[in-house]
């Protein structure tokens, strides 16, 4: 199985938030099945602070991803996922972003907030939330 990447120039139809955590490990494979099933281009962004974190869940992704047939791109930016993700999907045309859902403890969530719950507050196009 191959794996094309994409121009940035290109619509992006899916766009994949991807930490590794086990949430993001389901939006993964439901993303996988969709892009798949509808022959739409993905596009898996990792928002991490450290290139080397953000590199090994890339990695992570596109070795799940090998099993499909998809076009597939991979970014990594640094920042606030909830911001990064929204942008990006704004900047190159995502017709939807794929996460998944409540990450962290409620007790954290509580306290600081939900990177979910602020990508489906900001964020311009539909949101497939997984859980």
């Amino acid at each position: 199985t191959e794996i094309y990447t994409l121009s940035l120039h290109d619509a992006l139809p899916i766009l994949l938030g991807y930490d590794g955590s086990g949430h993001a490990n389901r939006a993964l494979q439901c993303s996988a099945h969709l892009a798949e099933g509808l022959q739409a281009q993905l596009a898996v962004l990792c928002v991490a602070d450290e290139e080397e974190t953000g590199k090994h869940f890339i990695q992570e992704a596109l070795d799940y991803l090998s099993s499909y047939k998809v076009n597939v791109s991979t970014h990594i930016l640094p920042g606030q996922p909830d911001r990064e993700l929204v942008s990006f999907a704004e900047q190159n045309g995502a017709d939807v972003i794929a996460i998944g859902g409540f990450g962290h403890s409620r007790i954290r969530e509580a306290i600081l907030g939900s990177t979910t719950e602020h990508i489906l507050r900001i964020s311009t196009c539909p949101v497939l939330l997984v859980k």
